[in-house]
């Protein structure tokens, strides 16, 4: 679990450059992106509670060149 209610800019999990990851049965409590994923491949997300974040960021203004595409997202929940 990750709580940080009051931390405004604070990523739940941040994801770059990574690939056959897997962010599972996790809890998120904050005021920023829950998971962020800006490039990569091969990443599943599964079974994460968020609270008072922004979801779910697929991408990011001025990252990476390999960015994922929809076709790349296999399950996200």
């Amino acid at each position: 679990m990750l709580f940080c209610p009051t931390k405004r800019w604070l990523t739940g999990f941040g994801l770059a450059s990574t690939n056959n990851t897997t962010v599972r049965d996790s809890t998120v409590i904050n005021q920023d992106d829950c998971v962020a994923v800006t490039s990569g491949n091969n990443i599943v997300i599964n079974n994460i509670y968020c609270n008072g974040s922004h979801g779910l960021s697929i991408g990011s203004v001025g990252g990476k060149a390999s960015k994922p595409s929809p076709s790349q997202l296999a399950e996200a929940v």
